[in-house]
């Protein structure tokens, strides 16, 4: 059976807390159905705090085995965003 494979586009602070939760990535991950990340890291934002959600959900929650992403890219921008994309790899 043939699965659909999906790029996730998502922001995060500069301390890497999500802006903009997004359930569904922690599953596909988890499914290895997500094969690009793109996330755009505003530089002007820190949230912190312990119960505010990283990427992948709550710090609590992990992944039941290592996903392994490399850099695909990475783009500066004036405003203070940097756009990094990864790419799905290999198990290492």
């Amino acid at each position: 059976m043939m699965t659909q494979n999906h790029t996730a586009k998502v922001a995060i602070s500069a301390d890497g807390k999500s802006l903009d939760p997004d359930v569904s990535l922690r599953q596909l991950a988890e499914n290895n159905q997500l094969d690009t990340i793109e996330i755009t890291i505003d530089g002007s934002r820190l949230l912190g705090g312990k119960k505010t959600p990283s990427l992948l959900g709550d710090a609590t929650a992990f992944l039941t085995e290592t996903k392994v992403y490399k850099l695909k890219s990475i783009a500066n921008h004036d405003d203070g965003r940097c756009i990094v994309s990864y790419q799905r790899a290999a198990k290492v």
